[in-house]
């Protein structure tokens, strides 16, 4: 799942941002698509708030990097 979003994702982004500067203006593909990238983090936080509390765990050997620095 992660290889079909992390290969996929910026190709449909391309895609739209093509698009959106071909129909209207290089400038207006830039700004729209910051602003629906906002939009859509706000959105999915709203709709997942576990994602939000989500911490990390530490990995192995996380206390001994934290206990000699």
């Amino acid at each position: 799942m992660q290889l079909a979003v992390v290969q996929g994702g910026p190709r449909l982004g391309d895609l739209e941002s093509g698009a959106v500067a071909d129909l209207v203006s290089t400038e207006f593909a830039i700004v729209s698509g910051g602003l629906a990238c906002i939009a859509g983090a706000i959105a999915l936080a709203s709709l997942l708030p576990g994602f939000r509390h989500n911490r990390a765990s530490p990995g192995p050997g996380a206390e001994s990097v934290a206990q000699d620095t």
